[in-house]
């Protein structure tokens, strides 16, 4: 159970840092520094596909301000597609 946790933990940060950091977290960090040899690549990368699937890959969720620039950027063309056809 609680190796079950760690490495849950381990492969989450190591999924998260691939995308929301610049430069990653290596899988050698991940090995070496914060799980001390106790768990191996493979099974680091398996995790992170269960998760992804048990996620469906999605890993954002559409925000106010994405919805927002959608219906601006609609009403936009929409203004513009009228003031030409007024011309």
């Amino acid at each position: 159970m609680k190796s079950d946790l760690l490495i849950i933990g381990l492969t989450s940060m190591f999924l998260s840092s691939k995308y929301e950091e610049v430069y990653g977290i290596y899988m050698k960090q991940i090995i070496v520094n914060a799980s001390f040899n106790q768990f191996r690549e493979k099974e680091i990368l398996a995790m992170e596909l269960e998760m992804l699937y048990a996620l469906e890959f999605k890993l954002s969720h559409e925000s106010v301000h994405d919805a927002s620039s959608i219906v601006l950027l609609q009403a936009t063309t929409q203004f513009s597609e009228n003031v030409i056809k007024e011309s």
